[in-house]
């Protein structure tokens, strides 16, 4: 392998494991040359460029129109490699039904083998079934543990719905100081998706913490729509 095939690989690598939300992936779009490497490395059968372009795809495609599921398909060949960001967003397509019938099971069955991998949006998102019973019968113990590791390891979703189990008691002893310790280092990542949840769960920690402050920095230098409107939709337009 020469050395620019080695530099492309590497960077394939760490850009499969480092987007942390389908905007990201618009990064990948401005450049012919960037598409090109990413179309010839997927033929190759490396599953970095399957995962990356079948983000790409599904971020850009018309989700009405049953021809496009090359999104799909790209996935599930990174996947079959055992690609653990690939497992994850195959679970996604299986759970939404985007691109496929909607299978909880398979679903499950993908977040699973992410959560193997060492993924943890993988095991966040399998936390969030067995607490749904979405695929698996409802099981707040099992939830919890999903929850507790992937939020150790600094996944914010994680970290936010561990909060809430501390404070509900779901899967563990009823702590409010720790429930709330969790949700507030879960605001201040500033990623939207907590938001959302508090939003939907009703609670306010978020501006009690650092996460309305970081959302405004962040707020002030992006031109991602999904992320004005979830910010917006949790905080209101007051100060934004």
């Amino acid at each position: 392998m020469d050395a620019d095939k080695i530099l492309l690989t590497s960077l394939l690598a760490l850009l499969a494991r480092n987007i942390s939300c389908r905007s990201d992936i618009d990064i990948l779009d401005d450049d012919p040359e960037v598409l090109d490497c990413l179309y010839h490395a997927a033929e190759q059968g490396n599953a970095d460029a399957q995962c990356l372009l079948g983000l790409l795809v599904e971020n850009t495609a018309d989700k009405k129109a049953p021809e496009n599921e090359e999104a799909f398909h790209l996935m599930e060949a990174a996947a079959e490699q055992g690609h653990p960001a690939a497992n994850y967003f195959l679970g996604n397509f299986y759970r939404s039904g985007t691109w496929v019938d909607a299978d909880y099971h398979k679903a499950v069955e993908c977040y699973t083998k992410a959560a193997e991998q060492g993924d943890t949006d993988g095991l966040e998102r399998l936390g969030e079934c067995y607490a749904c019973g979405l695929g698996v019968p409802a099981d707040d113990d099992i939830a919890f543990q999903c929850y507790q590791i992937a939020a150790e390891s600094g996944n914010p979703k994680a970290q936010c719905f561990l909060g809430i189990a501390y404070l509900e008691g779901r899967g563990c002893f009823q702590n409010t100081g720790l429930g709330f310790q969790w949700i507030s280092l879960a605001a201040d990542s500033g990623h939207p998706a907590v938001f959302l949840i508090l939003q939907n769960e009703g609670l306010d920690i978020a501006r009690l913490s650092g996460g309305f402050r970081h959302a405004q920095t962040l707020l002030a230098g992006t031109t991602d729509d999904w992320f004005a409107d979830s910010v917006e939709r949790v905080f209101g337009q007051q100060n934004l």
